[in-house]
Formats: structure tokens, sequence, C-alpha cells
């Protein structure tokens, strides 16, 4: 339990070093699901250890779920290395393995299903914020030309994660200008990007007593659809609301 709010709460030096510990446990091994957030809390690191933990998961794990998400993670990780032979290996397993239930496998799904590659900057900095390293992930953001950018959703993506960076660094207003930006502009994306950051803005909101905000930023977060970790989102967002209104 400790390890997965680890990995979930953006901790992944908690996470590993939990993991470390829990892997001289007799029982250990039985849960490949281990090895896969082993593996994440690596990958958010940037680590190259996170391959030989997803590879073990793989060998091991006889179902279905985050079998596809491992695979991008894996092709990810050796895009950012710049292996692209084993970058595009891997980006074809996704397409052979595992199903879409989850949210994770789904998002991997549609990446395997194209050819295009994230910037890797975005990526850098998308993966080290997972990780709880937000001053690298700034640093990275901070030497990044937004006007460079050629997509729209590379230029969400931009906005977002300075807005998150900028969220967990405690400047908040200027954390909530980049959500609203990203709000603005993504609303009718399909990238998850303006759902979250109407959803990032109510946590502020709410944080700060303004209930009022907050309560609007939940409904509009409810309001977008069709994007990535749709199901993910939205329960936060309901939870939002229900803490807001239910007496």
């Amino acid at each position: 339990v400790k390890g997965n709010m680890a990995v979930n709460y953006r901790k992944a030096d908690i996470a590993i070093q939990t993991f470390k510990e829990g892997s001289a446990i007799n029982d250990f091994n039985k849960f490949p699901l281990f090895e896969y957030q082993f593996g994440c809390a690596y990958f958010f690191k940037m680590d190259a250890a996170c391959i030989d933990h997803f590879k073990v998961f793989l060998n091991k794990y006889q179902g279905k779920l985050y079998v596809k998400d491992t695979w991008y993670k894996m092709a990810l990780f050796y895009y950012i290395e710049g292996n692209m032979q084993q970058a595009n290996y891997c980006r074809e397993q996704i397409t052979k393995r595992g199903n879409t239930i989850m949210d994770a496998d789904r998002t991997a799904g549609r990446f395997g299903e194209h050819d295009r590659w994230p910037n890797i900057n975005l990526l850098r900095a998308h993966l080290l914020i997972d990780g709880g390293y937000y001053k690298q992930a700034y640093d990275i953001l901070n030497a990044v030309n937004e006007q460079s950018l050629q997509s729209i959703s590379d230029k969400l993506e931009y906005n977002f994660r300075m807005g998150r960076v900028c969220d967990e660094l405690g400047e908040k207003e200027r954390a909530l200008s980049l959500y609203q930006k990203t709000l603005n502009m993504g609303r009718n994306e399909r990238d998850y990007f303006a759902a979250r950051s109407a959803l990032q803005m109510a946590f502020i909101y709410e944080k700060a007593g303004d209930n009022k905000n907050a309560l609007a930023k939940y409904n509009e977060c409810l309001g977008i659809h069709h994007h990535d970790f749709q199901s993910a989102i939205d329960q936060q967002a309901k939870a939002g609301v229900n803490r807001l209104t239910v007496k």
C-alpha cells in the first residue's frame, strides 16, 4: 500500500525504497504487479532500472491489465535514451498485447496506433513531475520556447506541465493563470490537459476556502468530454462536487 501510494502521489524515491525493502519478503515475487509499480517509480526517475522491472512484470504476469501501459512506458524510455530500434519494437507490441479496460492501457493503445513521438523535453518534464522532481522539471520547461512548439497538443502540454510545476512549488497565482490558458485552448481537444487544468484549479480554490470558484471549476471539468483518463478525472471532480454540496 505504501509503495502504491508513493507511486500515485509523485514520491518516486519513497516508492523505490519501499519496494527495495519489500523485495526481501518471501511472498514479494508472487505478485507481479509489484514489479510494474517498481518499474514505474524508476521510470519517473528516468532510471534504466525500470526496464528490468517491467520485463519481469511482463514475463510473470498472466493477466492483461497494465500490459499495454508497460510496453508504452518501455517505448518512451528507449525513445528518451535514443534507442529507436527498441522504442519502435516496444511500440509495435502495444497493439498486440493486453487490453484497454484501464485508462492507462487505453492511452497506451492510442499511442501504439500512430507513429508520432512526443516532444522529448515535454516528455522528460512529464516524467520528472510524476516522480516528484519538480525543480528539475521546471529547469527543463523553462528552457523550452513555447513559440517553437508546432502542435496544439504540445502547446497545451507545455502550459499544463508548467502550471503543475508552479503549483507544486507554491506559485499558485502563476499556476492558476497557466491552467486557465490551457483550459481556454484545449476544452475541445482530445487531450486531457484542459480537464486536468480545471480540476487542478478547483483543488487550489478549495484549499484556499474559495468554495464558489472551486465548485465552478469541478463542474467545468465534468463538462469536458471524450478525453484521455476521463473516468479517473471525472471521479475526482465528482468527489469535489460532493464535498462542497453534500450537507
